[in-house]
């Protein structure tokens, strides 16, 4: 049986969203997580309060 036209377009917008996701998650500097990394455990050891803002955006990708 072959897919239908929409199953098509539906994978046609999958493969493009993960080809850019792909794209953008190898431009991401493991020297900038690092730095980000070692700043967050510099103020949870001093007890610090840390707070984190976004613009609203989706969280899908953040999400555990």
């Amino acid at each position: 049986m072959r897919p239908s036209v929409e199953v098509l377009r539906i994978m046609d917008f999958i493969d493009a969203y993960l080809n850019e996701f792909e794209t953008v998650v190898h431009r991401i500097s493991r020297d900038a997580i690092r730095a980000v990394i070692d700043e967050l455990m510099e103020h949870w050891r001093r007890n610090s309060t840390i707070f984190l803002i976004g613009n609203g955006g989706r969280a899908a990708p953040a999400s555990p």
